[in-house]
């Protein structure tokens, strides 16, 4: 995989996730929250996925797999929200 593919990857899951994320929440909302609402928000994701991978290796099963992708995909969604806030383009 290349950088390039990479981040067409990262932009497709962003995009994806922020879309399904209107049907629960406001479009645009995410505007309105702050940087450190943002980051706590990236970090249970992240805290999540250590939890779910903790419990795969101790359970032996596999089957946690889409629980740990959808927590990473929130993650990127928050840490991108948090880079573009920071950088000034939203």
């Amino acid at each position: 995989m290349t950088y390039e593919q990479l981040g067409d990857l990262a932009k497709c899951i962003i995009i994806q996730t922020m879309q399904e994320g209107e049907k629960a929440h406001p479009a645009n909302d995410f505007m309105e929250r702050t940087l450190l609402h943002h980051y706590a928000h990236a970090k249970d994701h992240l805290d999540n996925v250590e939890y779910d991978i903790a419990e795969e290796i101790l359970s032996g099963s596999s089957g946690l797999k889409e629980e740990v992708k959808g927590e990473l995909e929130h993650a990127l969604v928050r840490i991108a929200i948090l880079l573009a806030k920071i950088g000034g383009e939203t």
